[in-house]
């Protein structure tokens, strides 16, 4: 396990309204040793998998267009929610708006992953998730 980025055991959910672009995400995930890879085609049904008992997601990583609820609404959500507002959330689009941008931001979102990407931009994104989650947690109180 590296110090560095996610443990390999991480529970991933990838929101993503185009098969072949979640099959390419899972594929660069499997390379990098991750295996506990969850999907949806939408944020709706992302919204429900974070929200289904017994499961517990690690961190998102979700597409900006897509029907039904597109990533800056799931990240709306998820950053409003008690149990999920802390959730590490990457952003992965070919959106290159600037408002999307700065709303993705503004809601705290840890990183944004411009499409195409590789697998090599893909760990790189989840070191820098990663620095920024570990870098906000406080201390454990001293006993």
């Amino acid at each position: 396990m590296s110090a560095d980025t996610f443990p390999k055991e991480t529970r991933i959910l990838v929101v993503d309204d185009t098969p072949s672009i979640r099959e390419d995400i899972l594929t660069s995930l499997n390379r990098l040793g991750y295996t506990d890879v969850l999907q949806a085609s939408n944020g709706s049904e992302g919204w429900d998998v974070l929200n289904k008992p017994g499961v517990q997601v690690d961190l998102v990583i979700c597409d900006q267009n897509m029907p039904e609820m597109t990533g800056i609404q799931l990240l709306t959500k998820v950053r409003e929610s008690p149990l999920h507002g802390n959730l590490p959330f990457l952003m992965l689009t070919t959106e290159g708006d600037s408002e999307i941008v700065f709303t993705a931001i503004k809601l705290k979102v840890h990183s944004y992953l411009l499409k195409p990407f590789n697998t090599g931009s893909l760990q790189a994104k989840l070191k820098d998730v990663w620095k920024r989650v570990t870098s906000t947690k406080k201390p454990a109180p001293a006993k």
